[in-house]
């Protein structure tokens, strides 16, 4: 590994992609939310590379939010950068979407 390549790799931190889920009316309600939740992640030292909302009107069982929409926003994820929801998930929603 060259020198630059230490460096870009000792620079580089991970990345938050915040997740969340609006029902129908609730839009102003999440967007502060969602604020909220980005400010707490800047405070544990990361940097809010998206925030994804998806417009549904119940919560995913299996995955909190639908398969399509958590298989785009981890395309776009980098290695070491999280998912950062702003909701509980429960242990199988967890073991889902790994």
């Amino acid at each position: 590994m060259s020198h630059r390549e230490l460096k870009e790799t000792q620079e580089r931190l991970p990345k938050a992609h915040l997740v969340g889920i609006c029902g129908q009316h609730e839009e102003e309600a999440k967007e502060k939310s969602m604020t909220e939740l980005k400010l707490l992640v800047k405070t544990m030292g990361l940097e809010t590379a998206s925030i994804n909302v998806q417009k549904r009107d119940h919560i995913n069982k299996a995955l909190y939010t639908g398969r399509g929409f958590i298989e785009e926003v981890v395309e776009d994820m980098e290695e070491g950068d999280v998912l950062v929801y702003d909701h509980s998930l429960q242990p199988s929603q967890i073991r889902n979407i790994h």
